[in-house]
């Protein structure tokens, strides 16, 4: 990627987000408060990328399984620092692209489910040295972050968003403590203000409005 200090893809990240900035509620443990419309956006995101990023625990509480059937060979990879991905999960059985699991430490729990599975590999690397693995090894040019927060704040920190597609749905106002906005929970501040520049402003007919930014060129 021009002008990022180590190789990476291009990075879109996606969200919906409630009128004070939250990504999910914390009753359902989902984003589910977006339109049918919103999701058929996601739809069409997905369909130009090479591959979706997922941390784990949004991976676990909202059951992903990241296919997109007009993308069939769209890679979904999951990410966790812990390695602590759930062995009981729809994904391992569901159709669609090759499945990648980034983690730090490779448990033998996992390693018997990769034996379980042609279509799952695991990889042991920090965030950073999979996302240079990513472009470098797999030929991924445009990847999707889905979430969450916690993900998306460590993209940032490493300044590797370049483009955010947000639904702004004013009709929800979650107000709770615990649930989390863009950037997860209780985060620190980032070691430095991104700048972006809106690029397309799309109302839409359910009180929602799709944004959509470009990392600004320093």
């Amino acid at each position: 990627m021009e002008n990022s200090p180590f190789p990476r893809p291009r990075i879109l990240a996606n969200f919906a987000i409630s009128s004070e900035g939250k990504i999910r509620s914390v009753e359902t443990g989902i984003s589910s408060f977006s339109s049918k419309e919103d999701q058929k956006r996601l739809i069409a995101i997905r369909q130009k990328c090479d591959a979706i990023l997922v941390g784990r625990k949004t991976f676990e509480e909202e059951k992903m399984t990241l296919k997109t059937p007009q993308n069939a060979s769209l890679l979904r990879c999951v990410i966790s620092r812990s390695g602590k991905i759930p062995l009981q999960h729809p994904l391992w059985k569901s159709e669609g692209g090759d499945i990648h699991l980034f983690v730090e430490k490779i448990s033998s729990d996992l390693k018997k489910l990769q034996s379980q599975f042609l279509n799952l590999f695991i990889h042991q690397f920090s965030l950073q040295e999979s996302l240079t693995f990513l472009l470098e090894k797999l030929g991924v040019s445009l990847l999707l972050c889905e979430g969450g927060g916690e993900l998306f704040y460590s993209l940032c920190e490493i300044s590797a968003v370049d483009e955010i597609f947000l639904t702004l749905c004013g009709h929800s106002l979650i107000n709770n403590s615990q649930a989390p906005s863009l950037t997860g929970l209780s985060v620190p501040y980032l070691p430095q203000i991104l700048e972006f520049e809106l690029i397309d402003f799309n109302p839409n007919s359910n009180e929602e409005c799709f944004l959509h930014y470009r990392k600004k060129n320093k």
